[in-house]
């Protein structure tokens, strides 16, 4: 028993010690960075997997969704004019 506790422990230092340590920015960091937030929202289309797990991911949706708002721009354009037909 005390074995595999000791060898669950080795596995999870080697496992956190191979995460990547990069800096997690802000929101309002990306808010001010345009430049920043899109090179990281590319990232993060391009690994969806990690962009759910990824800070810079969620901080830079964030501020771009903050951004759009401010702007007035939608992520969807929808024509409002033509009837919906199902």
């Amino acid at each position: 028993m005390s074995k595999r506790i000791i060898a669950c422990t080795l596995i999870s230092f080697a496992l956190v010690g191979c995460m990547d340590d990069k800096k997690v920015e802000t929101v309002d960091f990306y808010k001010e960075h345009s430049e920043q937030r899109k090179a990281v929202l590319d990232e993060c289309q391009k690994n969806p997997t990690n962009a759910k797990i990824d800070g810079n991911c969620e901080n830079a949706t964030k501020a771009e969704r903050i951004m759009r708002r401010k702007s007035g721009s939608r992520s969807l354009q929808v024509d409002t004019s033509k009837p919906f037909n199902s």
